[in-house]
């Protein structure tokens, strides 16, 4: 019989290395005197050869506050030949898995500006890095991926990507989940979606989630369903600090697609979006997308597939065009003390675009006045449609909604607020305004 209570703490003090001699000398003798207690030394062994390996040690466990720590052998003993087999054949596993690691991961080019790659280009890396550029490409897992310069990314495998810098937005449309980005902050898994990750910052990691769902966790924490997480959905953002600890995200900066975030270079008109919504895990973001404005820009960033267009027969009002977007979400359109708050760095023309079927509110009747020009959005799709109309409803486009365009003049910089979509009395919610800034 061997005695757990006495096994467990010697074995543990040996193999992490901080066994007394006397300590040493009590497991022997019980290994000498118990084949239980001998095959429970060799699974322990065996566990700890593949943590170690699955933590990137090898078989042993590097330093402890500058002291080496190692594995105590005990070469006089036959049994020990088992937990030499055990840990050879996992020092050969590990040395297959570094040696496949270094010869890194392969992709395809499909887009390349102002780098070194071509289009078309077959791709094998275990680090990447750009100090300038955009590159897209395709790894074998199908996962799209677009790095913006200058960035540093690990290849760790087909669905595993690690950040160390720079931006990267990751479309996974073929199905395929559980895809991986980890930075030194959070581990971004994909659950069928688009989403960027912005890294290397010492402000900590952005998550930015464009379409689909994704769950945020603690590197250092193995995901699964223990482990602390973070669900978010299409329009929502987080950042998450040096610390690990995540808070909302208002404002993002997002590329003229909207699809991806624009980087360093931000609008030198809106310095800052915010809101006086303060509900518990909110995480919604305004997206501002500079110079965007005309036909095909996005109104919101819920909704991808929800576009501006002219009214039929009309012409995008070319005042409009190339104005900097800002993307509200609809969710906000039941919000009746809602505030939105911009911040103005220099002179312009603020627009604000309303649902044209429901009175407008009396905040902006009295601050803003009508252009004349009207905008519809969509396509939207009908509550209760079957799932199979969908498709040819979106390609078709036959169902929008229209807006009346208003505008204010700013004459300096300043923080500029707007109120609540819904006005007085009103029965039912309209759709939720959103906005458009150009300098005059």
């Amino acid at each position: 019989m061997m005695d757990d209570a006495l096994f467990q703490p010697l074995c543990q003090a040996h193999i992490e290395g901080l066994a007394t001699a006397e300590a040493q000398a009590q497991l022997a003798a019980l290994l000498d005197s118990s084949e239980v207690a001998r095959r429970a030394y060799v699974e322990q062994m065996r566990i700890h050869a593949l943590l170690s390996w699955q933590h990137g040690r090898g078989s042993t466990l590097g330093t402890d506050a500058g002291r080496e720590r190692k594995i105590v052998a005990f070469p006089r003993w036959p049994w020990m030949a088992a937990a030499a087999a055990v840990l050879l054949l996992c020092g050969l596993a590990v040395s297959w898995q570094r040696e496949k690691a270094s010869a890194g991961v392969s992709f395809d080019v499909v887009a390349a500006a102002d780098t070194p790659f071509r289009v078309g280009d077959r791709v094998t890396r275990h680090v990447l890095e750009m100090e300038r550029g955009r590159m897209s490409f395709r790894l074998t897992s199908g996962a799209l991926v677009e790095v913006a310069g200058p960035a540093e990314v690990e290849l760790i495998s087909p669905m595993h990507l690690r950040v160390w810098r720079g931006t990267l937005t990751a479309d996974i449309s073929n199905g395929t989940k559980g895809f991986v980005v980890e930075t030194a902050e959070a581990r971004v898994v994909d659950l069928g979606t688009r989403f960027s990750v912005a890294a290397g910052a010492p402000a900590g990691t952005d998550v930015v989630v464009f379409e689909g769902k994704v769950e945020v966790y603690d590197p250092t924490v193995r995901s699964g369903a223990s482990a602390d997480k973070i669900t978010l959905t299409e329009g929502e953002a987080i950042r998450v600090d040096p610390k690990r600890q995540s808070k909302r995200l208002p404002m993002v900066p997002l590329g003229a697609d909207a699809q991806t975030l624009q980087g360093a270079e931000q609008s030198d008109i809106v310095s800052a979006v915010s809101d006086n919504v303060s509900e518990k895990g909110f995480s919604r973001y305004y997206g501002l997308v500079r110079g965007a404005m005309g036909e095909g820009a996005r109104v919101y960033t819920t909704g991808h597939h929800r576009t501006w267009h002219p009214m039929p027969g009309s012409r995008f009002p070319v005042e409009l065009e190339g104005a900097d977007g800002v993307c509200t979400f609809d969710t906000d359109r039941s919000e009746k003390d809602l505030q939105i708050t911009l911040q103005i760095s220099r002179p312009c023309d603020l627009y604000v675009m309303t649902d044209a079927r429901k009175p407008a509110p009396d905040w902006l009747k009295a601050e803003f006045i009508d252009t004349g020009y009207r905008l519809r959005s969509g396509p939207w799709i009908p509550r209760g449609t079957p799932a199979d109309q969908l498709e040819r409803l979106y390609q078709d486009g036959k169902s929008y909604l229209p807006y009346v365009v208003w505008r204010k003049r700013i004459s300096a910089a300043g923080a500029v607020t707007l109120g609540s979509p819904q006005s007085e009395g009103q029965n039912g919610a309209p759709v939720m305004y959103s906005l458009a800034v150009k300098a005059f």
